[in-house]
């Protein structure tokens, strides 16, 4: 009975935490954006999902998610970005810093950061997650204990992408977790915002990267088109 009991849990528990996963709430609703949360174990801080969707290509995307330098221009608070080491056209390891308000000290990040496709459903997913070392502890900063983002980029046309985006954090010191999830999607809903501006420039439209297949253009494409 007992070694049937340890079999029934190690079939279900992966399940069991599936589901625990799986329980996000509906924050906010506005046009073809959706916001959720959820709790998290060992933390009062909660995760956001973001779901939305971007005319523009994979590759303008990516081009731009990649581009570590014009983080500053589009990402909510971003103070400082630069990369410490790129390790390959799709991984790199890079610095952050984000500005706080009043007398609270900035916080600052370091990120390993992958990128890959998949070859046959063309999906992009870019995940990013703190990693220690590479630069020090650097006064009135307070380094960031958790990071970590994801994006999923599912092409809908050749110039219409669907983007699901989930970060989970904790920025450190004594901020309260009740006051941090109060405004949790504001610097997430004010980023896309900067990312829909920003990927129609020039230098993201027309970007082409080796690294990313994108959908072939159709008439309905070619002409602004939209499923």
């Amino acid at each position: 009975m007992k070694t049937l009991s340890i079999l029934l849990i190690g079939i279900f528990f992966p399940f069991l935490i599936l589901a625990q996963a799986a329980e996000w709430k509906l924050k906010k609703e506005q046009d073809d954006l959706r916001v959720y949360t959820r709790k998290t174990e060992n933390s009062g801080i909660q995760e956001i999902k973001v779901n939305f969707t971007v005319d523009a290509s994979l590759t303008s995307i990516t081009a731009l998610l990649n581009d570590v330098a014009a983080m500053p221009q589009w990402i909510y608070a971003c103070a400082e970005t630069r990369v410490l080491k790129r390790l390959s056209p799709t991984e790199m390891i890079y610095y952050g810093r984000v500005e706080f308000p009043l007398t609270m000290n900035d916080r600052d990040y370091v990120l390993q950061s992958k990128l890959r496709q998949d070859p046959k459903t063309k999906v992009v997913h870019l995940t990013s997650n703190n990693i220690g070392g590479y630069v020090a502890p650097i006064e009135k900063r307070v380094r960031v204990p958790k990071l970590l983002n994801k994006w999923r980029i599912q092409p809908l046309s050749a110039e219409r992408v669907q983007i699901e985006y989930q970060l989970a954090t904790d920025p450190g010191g004594s901020i309260p977790s009740w006051l941090i999830n109060l405004a949790i999607d504001k610097g997430p809903l004010q980023s896309i915002k900067g990312l829909k501006e920003m990927v129609q420039q020039p230098k993201y439209r027309d970007a082409k990267l080796a690294y990313i297949k994108d959908l072939p253009k159709t008439n309905g494409a070619a002409t602004g088109g939209k499923l």
